[in-house]
Formats: structure tokens, sequence, C-alpha cells
């Protein structure tokens, strides 16, 4: 039998093994290589990584993220600024491995490549990273994280045990809260300053007593000559004013035989001219024989004090009241002059209507008929000359009662 010749079979083998080991060769140089290229990309991304991780320190920090620091979004504070520098720590991590890789290729390369797959190394390597434990971040609920305190002032502030925070950030909302707070003090502070002031005042009120104040309105009188102005008929005619009134400034303004139309149909002349102060009217007897009643003697004598009032309002009017006559046998008396036409029952009815004239103006009355009649209801004798006009006597009873009105 002959021998098997191993040369060939060496041969071949040998050539197989130059020509794999000169792949392998090539193959090394083109995948140390492609590490390189792919670990210079990576020196890149950790480089843009670094610039985000410093721009991350800088964005602004929501208020209620910082104080509540229990509930803190780890997506927030860790997903930012931790998953930046997670990504840079995995990327020098592969950096390493690919550099231990690549040194462990230079040294063995007992692997035949062909069995080298790039993508199944990689799942492997995920795999690994997956089925590596987690390392638990605790949370820090006392220290804020370093890039929100540089934010504030550059410093950094600790949060103690009652979560206390370091500057706060108002949000719109809170300001309109404490305005609200703000005005809600002011105006209750307003009102309870009111109800403390009405309080003193009542209690003012209450307690002091009222102090009345009266006020004397000045009345200025213009002084006036006291002007005595007596009108009527021969009655008024025969009284001597200057014998009875001396010293005063008196007007006879008597007519004999006049009637109650005569003096309306002079006024001026009787009253107005003289501006009288007072007025003393006497009038109506004569009336009597005319046959006219009661009630319109008394209407014409309302006529005289009407025009007296609205010509010479300052006037004082002072109407007497008519006398009684004496119509008896006595050998005094005149009965032509007395007249039968007249009689103290038709003077007595006239006095009646005239006294209710009186009242309704508002202007006095004077009962002289009561001062000269007698106890048989007629003209005292002693008073009389002929029974219806007066003698000296029965004038100064006359004056004596007026005076009494003058003097007033």
């Amino acid at each position: 039998m002959a021998k098997k010749t191993s040369k060939p079979y060496n041969n071949r083998t040998n050539s197989y093994t130059r020509n794999n080991s000169t792949k392998k060769t090539a193959t090394k140089k083109s995948a140390t290589t492609k590490k390189r290229d792919i670990k210079s990309e990576k020196l890149k991304e950790i480089e843009e990584l670094e610039k985000k991780l410093e721009a991350t320190t800088r964005i602004r920090v929501d208020k209620e993220r910082i104080e509540d620091t229990d509930s803190l979004d780890t997506s927030f504070l860790e997903g930012r600024s931790s998953r930046s520098k997670k990504n840079k720590n995995i990327l020098k991590e592969e950096i390493v491995k690919d550099d231990f890789e690549v040194e462990a290729e230079e040294d063995s390369f007992d692997i035949p490549f062909s069995d080298i797959n790039l993508e199944e190394t990689k799942e492997i390597k995920k795999v690994e990273k997956e089925k590596k434990p987690k390392s638990k971040k605790k949370k820090n609920n006392k220290e804020m994280p370093d890039f929100l305190l540089d934010d504030f002032k550059g410093t950094k502030r600790k949060l103690d045990s009652d979560n206390e925070v370091g500057p706060k950030v108002v949000d719109k909302k809170e300001k309109k809260n404490v305005f609200g707070i703000i005005l809600m003090i002011i105006i209750t502070i307003f009102i309870v300053a009111l109800c403390v002031m009405g309080l003193i005042a009542l209690h003012h009120v209450l307690t002091t007593k009222p102090q009345v104040k009266y006020k004397t309105k000045e009345v200025v009188k213009t002084k006036m000559d006291d002007n005595y102005v007596f009108v009527g008929d021969s009655i008024t005619d025969f009284y001597d004013l200057d014998k009875y009134y001396p010293d005063m400034h008196t007007v006879n303004s008597g007519i004999n035989g006049n009637r109650i139309s005569a003096i309306l149909n002079d006024m001026n002349g009787r009253i107005y001219q003289y501006n009288p102060s007072k007025v003393f009217l006497l009038i109506g007897v004569n009336d009597i024989l005319d046959e006219r009643d009661a009630s319109e003697i008394a209407n014409d004598i309302k006529e005289i004090i009407d025009g007296i009032q609205d010509n010479r309002p300052y006037a004082e009017i002072y109407v007497e009241s008519l006398y009684p006559i004496n119509d008896t046998d006595d050998e005094k008396i005149d009965l032509e002059m007395v007249n039968v036409l007249r009689n103290n029952e038709k003077i007595k009815n006239i006095n009646k209507e005239i006294k209710k004239v009186c009242k309704e103006k508002k202007v006095t009355y004077i009962d002289m008929y009561s001062k000269l009649v007698d106890d048989n209801d007629k003209l005292n004798i002693d008073y009389t000359t002929e029974g219806l006009h007066l003698n000296n006597e029965g004038y100064k009873v006359v004056t004596e009662e007026i005076m009494k009105y003058i003097k007033k």
C-alpha cells in the first residue's frame, strides 16, 4: 500500500494559512481603522454632550419643582444633565472597550475572521449592558443640584428638614393672590376704623349734654312819630283832644253828622295823610237814622279797617263800640236830638257785629258802652248834655279808658 503523501496537502494548508493570515492582517488593519474612526466620532459626540450639559445647567427652573423636592421629576433633574452624563460615560466605556478589543486583536487572531460578526457583537454588548445591574440613583431631598443653584447668584443652598428652598420664582397667579390678600386687609382695617369712629361719636353724643344755643333775632323797628288819629262823627268832633291829651300828637278827624260812607269816600284825607301810629275809630250811630241793619253797618266798618291795613300796615287800629243814649223824660234830655229811631237795643246789636268784625280782622275792640251806661241801661245822665253827646265828665271817662291803649 502506497504511502499517502501529505506535502500537497501541507502546501495547500500552508497556502491557506498564509493566505488566511494575510487576510486577517488586512482585516485587522481595516477593523482597527474603522474603530478609530468610530472612536473619533464618539469623541465628537462627547464634546457635543458636554456643551449640552453646560447649557442644561443654565436651564430655567420651575418653581413648583424646586419647592416640592420629594416629588421632583427625575426626568427634569436627571433626564437632561444625567442623561448627558450617562451618554458621555457610555461613549467613554465603549471607546475604552474598543481600544481593549483592538489591542486584543493585535495580540491574537486565532479566531477566524469569517466567524466574527460585528452586528452580533453589538447585540451581545447591548445584552451585557442590560444584564448589568442599574445603579439606583438616590434622591437627595436635602441638597439641590449644583446646576440649579448656579442660576441663583451662583450660591449653593441646602434644604433643611422643613424643605426650605432657595429663591422662589413667584408666578402671576401667586402675585394676584398676594395682591388680593393685601387689598382685603386694607379694606378690613378701613371698615374697623370707621366702626370705631362711629362708636366714639355715639358715645360722645350719649354722654355729652346737648348745648342749646338760642339766637336772638334783633327786630329793627323804625321809630315813627306817635300820631294818634281819632276818626268819627260829632261825638269825636266835640272831643277836645288838646285838653285831654296834652303834649301828645293827636289829630281830630271827626265831622259832625258823618256816616260811614263819608269816611270811605275820603280815606286819604281823613286817615292816610296823617301817617297814624294808632287809629281810634267811632262811627255808625248816625247810620241808624238811615234804618240800616247791624250787619250792614259792621261790613262798612270792615272796609275802613281793610283800607287802613292795606295802606298803613304799621298803624294800630282800635274800634270803639257805639255809646249808649238816654231817651228818658228827664228835663235834661232832648228827645228830638236823640231821635226815636235810636235806641239802646239797636246799638247793642250793632256792637255785637262790630266785635265780630274786630275779631276777624285781628284789631282791638274797646267796649265803651259798659263804661258809660247806668243801672237802667241808659247813658248816665251825669255824662251827657242832652242824651246823645257827652259832657266833660263823659269825655273824662272815655279819655281814661283810651289812655290805657295809648300807653301800651
